[in-house]
């Protein structure tokens, strides 16, 4: 499978045929439906969503340090050194980790 900027190919295909062409129109509808992802991993604030519970996932404090931390039952942020937690109000944004490396195909 590959991942292509659909937006860019219909913008190249309409300036080579025009807009209203069958061919265009059905490259659109399948174009339209095709979920799209983003390209780097997002960050989000915990005030908007928080991660599951027990996942493991970057964090950001508030003074702009970032560590690998997971969101525990009890509300605190638990990092992987023992006895380390953060208040919720500590940590004000959260990403996934990416896709792991898997070498070369």
């Amino acid at each position: 499978m590959r991942i292509i900027d659909a937006d860019e190919l219909m913008e190249m295909a309409e300036k080579t045929l025009y807009a209203d062409h069958p061919f265009i129109r059905f490259m659109r509808s399948q174009v339209d439906k095709t979920p799209t992802i983003d390209a780097e991993p997002k960050w989000f604030l915990c005030e908007e969503r928080l991660p599951e519970k027990e996942q493991l996932v970057l964090c950001k404090s508030r003074s702009g340090i970032i560590n690998v931390l997971q969101l525990k039952p009890n509300g605190l942020w638990e990092s992987q050194y023992p006895h380390v937690n953060y208040r919720f109000s500590f940590v004000t944004a959260w990403m996934t980790f990416p896709e792991p490396y898997k070498g070369e195909e």
